[in-house]
């Protein structure tokens, strides 16, 4: 999303910023929830897990694609403007996390409290 939007960032910097931190937490919402769906235990410690895995790989990432070429920028002007924001991830992945282990044992509640 970043490279078809880049020429905003400089004529419209505000909307760049903001397209990229609705484009950052959704897609970390949505591919959260879709891993999520797939797992049935230890919810908070995977969530976690791969919030860690997937700052970790965006850092790398934008390390290629920020150290050459048109987007080039120092490391201290990357970790002022974009690395940061990468700290959200882990953080809803956690509450996603958090949200599905409490959905479970409602539903383990709920399930047992039938029988």
């Amino acid at each position: 999303m970043s490279v078809c939007i880049f020429p905003l960032k400089h004529s419209h910097p505000p909307l760049f910023e903001s397209l990229m931190a609705i484009t950052l937490v959704g897609t970390t919402v949505l591919l959260g929830c879709i891993y999520l769906r797939h797992r049935d235990c230890r919810f908070l410690a995977t969530s976690a897990r791969i919030g860690v895995t997937w700052m970790a790989a965006n850092w790398l990432l934008d390390g290629l694609m920020f150290s050459s070429g048109p987007m080039k920028m120092s490391l201290a002007q990357y970790m002022n403007e974009i690395a940061g924001a990468y700290l959200v991830i882990p953080l809803i992945t956690i509450g996603l996390g958090a949200a599905a282990a409490r959905a479970a044992n409602s539903s383990a509640l709920t399930k047992a409290k039938g029988e």
